[in-house]
This record gives structure tokens, sequence and C-alpha cells, in this order.
């Protein structure tokens, strides 16, 4: 400035770089997003990181100790940022088995959706089945039993996994077919058992299907004429504990 020793900075462009060294507990700046973009890295190495873990490194490097609850909802975040969220998750699903049957030939996958009644035609998802041919075919030589079972999906949603397992020769596992739906019922079984028969079972005949008593299973088996006897056998399994072993061999010697 003409007359002074001083000058002014009209305009300063440069990348936002604010200090997060030091910042003490209640920062209006220690919010959900800096905290999550600390660990979008360690999400992408590790997508179980542990909340315990997200707790511990905040407060190593902020000395700020925050709740279980937000350093939950902050690894959340992180994961959606690298991820995506749940919803968008289930939009891509599609997308997501079209490259899965683009790049492995032959494999078999099946769609139910629930047709909207407006005028949007909106497909929501319910069921989605899946089978490699690799596995349809290595089943030809396997024995004829099959193991099927059901589990949790942790997530938002409350949903299921599906599989079905069966055994070669060397007693190792086959991972037959698997499926994703909205809840254990005899509709879904019963869908995944009809998928099993036509993509993987085929014109195989004395299949014996091993399962748990779980109400979905015994009562879509009961409907299906593929499955019954003496075309297909129904057995159930049982799972004895280390305790009962150890207890039966003392009582035994």
């Amino acid at each position: 400035m003409v007359g002074y020793n001083l000058w002014k900075i009209g305009k300063y462009v440069d990348n936002h770089r604010c200090e997060t060294e030091g910042l003490m507990t209640g920062h209006a700046n220690l919010d959900t997003n800096l905290i999550a973009s600390l660990f979008l890295n360690k999400i992408r190495e590790n997508p179980k990181l542990l909340v315990v873990d997200v707790r511990t490194q905040v407060h190593e490097k902020f000395g700020h100790q925050v709740t279980y609850k937000k350093a939950r909802l902050r690894r959340q975040r992180a994961f959606e940022l690298v991820y995506g969220d749940f919803k968008k998750s289930f939009s891509e699903l599609p997308k997501y088995f079209a490259a899965f049957q683009h790049f492995n030939h032959g494999i078999a996958v099946e769609w139910k959706y629930v047709e909207s009644t407006s005028s949007l035609e909106v497909k929501t998802f319910k069921f989605v089945f899946w089978a490699f041919k690799t596995c349809i075919d290595g089943f030809q030589t396997c024995r004829p039993v099959i193991s099927v079972d059901g589990t949790h999906m942790y997530g938002k949603y409350d949903i299921k996994s599906l599989i079905a397992v069966g055994i070669d020769g060397n007693d190792n596992i086959l991972p037959l077919a698997f499926a994703i739906v909205d809840r254990e019922s005899k509709e879904a079984w019963k869908w995944f058992f009809r998928n099993l028969s036509a993509h993987v079972i085929k014109d195989r005949e004395d299949i014996c299907v091993i399962s748990d008593r779980a109400k979905g299973i015994l009562a879509s088996l009961s409907e299906l004429w593929r499955y019954q006897e003496p075309r297909s056998f129904h057995r159930f399994y049982l799972r004895l504990r280390a305790t009962f072993n150890l207890d039966f061999q003392t009582r035994t010697q």
C-alpha cells in the first residue's frame, strides 16, 4: 500500500488445512465427519474395525473421550463413505449380479421382487438366489447329500442368508448355492429349494437333504414333490456339544 508499510491480502486460494491437533473436549469441529475421515483407510483395510478401537484412537489423537454411541456412529459414517449406505447397496445389487454373470459364465441367478401398486412401477427386492457353474458341475461327482441352513446378516435390515453345501469324495465341503431373503419363512425356503432343484440337483435321484427343524424348512419340503420319498430323503442333524461328549466318555469308562 502506498505510503504505508502494511500489505493487505485481497484473496488467497489454497486447500483448507485447519489444524486438528490439540482439540479440547466439546470442540465444535470435532464432529462426525471429521472423526469418520480419520478412519477411511482403516475401514478399507479392515471393514470390521471395532468401536473400542475408534474410541481409543480418538482419545490418543485428540485427548477427547467419546461415548460408545458416538464412536459407533462415526465408524458407521466412515463405512458409508467407503462402501456406501445400506439403501444404496441394495440398489446396486442388480448391477453387482450383472457383473457376476458377465465374469462367471454359466452362473445361475434368480430374482424375486415385490411389484409396486403405484403408477411408478417400482420393484422392491425380496429374494435373490445364485449358484456358480463350477459348483453345479462339481456336485455331479459329489455324494448325494446336501446340507442346508440359514443365518442372520448383520446390518441395518433384518435379512437372512440361506446356503446349501455338499460333500465330495475327500470329505471336503463344496458350497452349492446361496440366497439372500427377507426372513426364513416357508415362502423363502420353498423358493430356495425350487431353485436348488432346478439349477443344482437337476435329474439326480436319491438325494438326502440334511437340516435342522426350522419351521420354514419343514413346511416347504412337505409341499414340494421333488423332495418327497423315494426320490429324495430328508433327515435332521444333531449338535453334540463337547461337554456332553466328555461327560458321556467319563460315564462309559
